[in-house]
């Protein structure tokens, strides 16, 4: 997750956010700790990813068998054709006819 502004973060808000639990981070806090600490958004997104990263690291597992689930599978996703003129837009839809969505802006 990337900080958007129109949540009222910014690089610098996020990176303060983080320091803000570093010390709680070197004192051995986990991801339930963390996620009481700083609100939803970027910061708490970043340090629980990494949270969960380096806790699959030290066991030498992933995070997905850490917490009892299935290998993930692959994932569906859209393929976006971007605003242009209608022709531009029906040749790129047509040259992307194999994907499994294609999403119009």
């Amino acid at each position: 997750m990337f900080p958007y502004a129109r949540y009222g973060e910014s690089l610098d808000s996020v990176e303060a956010q983080i320091w803000s639990v570093a010390g709680v981070i070197a004192r051995g806090a986990g991801v339930e700790e963390i996620g009481a600490l700083l609100p939803a958004g970027a910061a708490r997104n970043a340090v629980d990813c990494a949270l969960w990263d380096l806790q699959a690291k030290l066991a030498g597992r992933r995070v997905w068998d850490l917490v009892g689930l299935a290998d993930p599978g692959p994932v569906t996703t859209v393929y976006t054709l971007g605003v242009d003129t209608p022709e531009a837009m029906a040749s790129k839809a047509a040259e992307n006819r194999n994907r499994p969505r294609l999403k119009l802006k």
